[in-house]
Formats: structure tokens, C-alpha cells, sequence
């Protein structure tokens, strides 16, 4: 599940796919988002993501935004535990 909350709107991603609550209103129903996910189903990452790691950082770019992304959601999660700033630190 993937949530975003914003000053204007939150965008929420899960089993039930993407949509768009635009108010915080109850009564109001959140707006469906008709996106299809990349790729069709996670089991399709898996090869390519090891096949990446296997032949080093700097042969898999794709390898390394996962990695960058691992990265950003775990300082995040670490922040909000801590309820304070947690710095990134990325290999260039």
C-alpha cells in the first residue's frame, strides 16, 4: 500500500488499485484512478532485479534505483519511529 498525503488531496495505491480522495468529507467517495500497474505482476521483477544485483551496481542503473527507493522508504519509516529528520546517504 502506497499512501501519499498532500495539503490538497491524498493519493492512496492498494489491492483495490489507485484513487484520489480529494476532501475530507465522509460522505464523499474517493475518485478511482484508472492506471494499470508496471509490470503486470511483481513475480515479473524478480529475474531481472537479481540478474541486476548479480552483475554489479554499476551494469543495473534499474538495480540501483530499487536500491535508492529501498533506502528513502526505510529512512522514512525510521523518521516517522523516531519522529525526527533521518538523513539518506547514497553511494555515487
Amino acid at each position: 500500500v502506497l499512501r501519499v498525503f498532500g495539503t490538497e488531496a491524498t493519493f492512496i495505491y492498494d489491492d483495490a488499485g489507485a484513487c484520489l480522495h480529494l476532501t475530507r468529507d465522509e460522505d464523499q467517495t474517493a475518485q478511482p484512478i484508472d492506471i494499470a500497474p508496471l509490470p503486470a505482476s511483481k513475480g515479473a521483477l524478480i529475474p531481472a532485479f537479481i540478474d541486476a544485483v548479480s552483475s554489479g551496481a554499476d551494469a543495473a542503473p534499474a538495480a540501483r534505483r530499487e536500491f535508492d527507493l529501498i533506502r528513502a522508504m526505510a529512512a522514512a519509516d525510521t523518521a516517522h519511529a523516531q519522529a525526527a529528520t533521518v538523513n539518506i546517504e547514497y553511494d555515487t
